[in-house]
């Protein structure tokens, strides 16, 4: 087995004694601000960890040369300070690691196994195009569905009459559509409920704070629910540990006997308590603040339509 060299005291010496120079350096270095030091240091460090784990004394000899090479540029520094000199040594690309050797290795794996669909068309179009060659491309398809357009078509046929057809009927239907949602008039907005909470349904997606307070009742309805069902699997058990306490209290009548029957009522009365309490919460806001809700999301909902 291969030992590794920094088992051997005379190499760990010298790689130590190299290693606090160049931080050393690294951190006092005159005339720079303190992110290049850093980023400075950070590489220094990087180098030393790939070098740790080597076994090759080739390795571990280049990694030594390029360790004095950097202490050495380093010392002359201090005498004639140069930017292009840090800089080469900041710009110097770092080895991958096996970690992201290995992650690279993975996702190369995974792309050759799902390759990514190619987008129909061209990426690079405006996006104004792209649409119009879709609403051309399915108003072509539809047509050759029930026999009404060839399988081959001439360019200039194609620009010049399919084309404009093919728009002319997508503005009719959005026409249609538009034309529905104002003979609708405004969105009605509504009271409703969900689990016993009640409130608005309006245009948009319901409010942080609603969806907060149905989801803590649905939490709550199932914790319930759960405990309802947790009740009737245990009362078995509860029941016999009752009898045998009434048999103790029959031999030792200073025996203290009680109901083991009263930890799962009363731990089945204090969540339906609290749900109940939670429930007439909600049901004072829906009979009070709730109504002026109603009117102002009403009004909203009125105003978007005569801007629209």
């Amino acid at each position: 087995m291969v030992t590794l060299f920094k088992k051997f005291p005379g190499h760990r010496e010298e790689v130590f004694s190299l290693y606090k120079a160049l931080l050393r350096h690294a951190r006092h270095l005159p005339g720079q601000d303190e992110r290049i030091r850093l980023e400075l240091m950070h590489k220094i460090r990087y180098k030393f960890r790939q070098g740790k784990i080597s076994k090759s004394g080739v390795n571990v000899r280049k990694f030594l040369e390029e360790g004095h090479e950097m202490e050495q540029s380093l010392r002359e520094f201090y005498k004639n300070p140069e930017q292009k000199l840090v800089q080469e040594l900041l710009d110097a690309e770092l080895p991958p690691t096996h970690r992201e050797l290995v992650k690279a290795r993975r996702t190369e794996l995974l792309l050759k196994k799902y390759p990514p669909r190619k987008p129909k068309g061209d990426p690079l179009q405006p996006l104004e195009k792209q649409r119009e060659g879709s609403y051309v491309n399915a108003h072509i398809k539809y047509s050759r569905r029930y026999g009404l357009m060839p399988k081959v078509i001439d360019p200039e046929i194609l620009e010049h009459i399919i084309k404009p057809e093919a728009l002319f009927k997508r503005a009719k239907t959005d026409i249609k559509i538009e034309e529905q949602k104002l003979a609708k008039g405004p969105y009605r907005v509504k009271k409703a409920e969900y689990m016993g909470v009640p409130y608005l349904r309006t245009m948009g997606p319901v409010d942080r704070r609603t969806s907060g307070k149905l989801l803590n009742q649905k939490i709550s309805v199932i914790q319930l629910t759960n405990m309802e069902l947790k009740a009737k699997e245990n009362l078995f058990y509860c029941e016999m540990e009752t009898r045998w306490e009434h048999l103790m209290k029959k031999i030792d009548p200073k025996y203290e006997c009680f109901d083991w029957r009263e930890f799962i009522t009363d731990a089945l009365d204090q969540q339906r308590k609290a749900n109940q309490y939670v429930f007439e919460g909600h049901k004072q806001y829906a009979n009070n603040e709730m109504k002026d809700e109603l009117i102002q999301q009403q009004a909203k909902a009125n105003m978007l339509m005569m801007i629209y």
